[in-house]
């Protein structure tokens, strides 16, 4: 099967917002434990 190029283009599309989506969440992640963190103490 030959994928077209639509096709592929997507498919990068996709995966870099898939690991720009990642890097957001891992962010948020670390900004609401640093925030627990300094309200806990």
């Amino acid at each position: 099967m030959i994928a077209s190029p639509a096709f592929v283009i997507l498919q990068r599309k996709n995966a870099f917002f898939y690991q720009l989506y990642n890097r957001f969440r891992s962010m948020k992640r670390r900004l609401f434990s640093s925030f627990f963190f300094i309200k806990g103490e």
